[in-house]
């Protein structure tokens, strides 16, 4: 995606996944304001967490994130997956070509 990111994670402790983010941004903003010689913020807010406790909804979850870019028309999946891609879409929902 072109202006957020989804990541799918199991975290080991508590908070842990609050401090990770908090180091991932500290680094990647450091990494592109060297890299392209600007200065100040780069992400636009917070970033937001739920806790997954149902199965089901995991597996939406991981679907959701993968198909994202698809849905978004920035990937054509039926140039990469031989054979039909309508049972692999998340309510069967077809793929524009």
């Amino acid at each position: 995606m072109t202006n957020h990111v989804h990541i799918l994670l199991t975290h080991a402790e508590e908070g842990s996944a609050g401090v990770l983010m908090k180091r991932l941004g500290q680094r990647y903003v450091q990494y592109i304001n060297r890299t392209y010689k600007r200065s100040g913020i780069l992400w636009e807010g917070r970033f937001r967490s739920c806790i997954i406790q149902q199965e089901n909804y995991l597996l939406a979850c991981q679907r959701y994130i993968e198909f994202n870019p698809v849905h978004a028309g920035m990937v054509d999946i039926q140039k990469n997956i031989d054979g039909p891609v309508t049972a692999l879409m998340p309510q069967g929902k077809n793929v524009k070509s």
